[in-house]
């Protein structure tokens, strides 16, 4: 029996048959698209796709990111932004998001963030054992692509950053550290 690393701690739901999933592996549950995990991830790709290929317009938020994309890749380390409301400190709009967006792309980092903040999200309500998982992972995969689809993709990285320190608090190995806050 193989296990899913950094997930053993869930545990699977006997199938109707009493075996547990439908070849008696635990690893795949995680394959099946009807568990919340997977389906939100499916759901999230295939909107931010659908968003970042066919529908993304260049107006609202996304001029933003587009203007500071373009001052991150002009002027990598400037301290000052003279042409944002008459000048601004980059930092105080963001450290990483603009030189990010100017590596990989502004539309591809609202894809992958928004996607694997669905799965994050999803994970976390798998784990917590939350009320009506399924609906509310898809309701938040949704949430997600209409975030991107409105152009705050430094939101997103922000989140995607939070849902990882908060997977990550929560798990056996941030223990320690919730241990040392108190």
């Amino acid at each position: 029996m193989t296990a899913v690393p950094g997930l053993s701690h869930l545990r699977e739901r006997p199938s109707r048959t009493g075996r547990p999933g439908a070849s008696g592996h635990p690893g795949r549950r995680w394959t099946d698209p009807r568990h919340p995990v997977t389906a939100a991830t499916l759901l999230a790709a295939a909107l931010h796709l659908v968003w970042g290929l066919f529908l993304a317009a260049e107006g609202g938020d996304l001029a933003a990111q587009h203007a500071w994309t373009h001052f991150a890749r002009s002027h990598p380390d400037s301290p000052y932004a003279l042409f944002w409301y008459g000048g601004m400190h980059p930092a105080s709009y963001s450290v990483l998001s603009p030189h990010l967006m100017a590596w990989a792309g502004i539309r591809t980092v609202a894809c992958v963030t928004g996607t694997l903040s669905a799965t994050l999200t999803a994970y976390l309500l798998v784990r917590y054992r939350a009320p009506l998982t399924l609906p509310a992972a898809l309701w938040a995969a949704f949430s997600l692509s209409c975030n991107a689809a409105a152009g705050r993709v430094t939101f997103g990285l922000g989140l995607f950053f939070a849902l990882i320190a908060t997977v990550v608090a929560l798990s056996r190995r941030g223990a320690p550290c919730r241990a040392a806050s108190r």
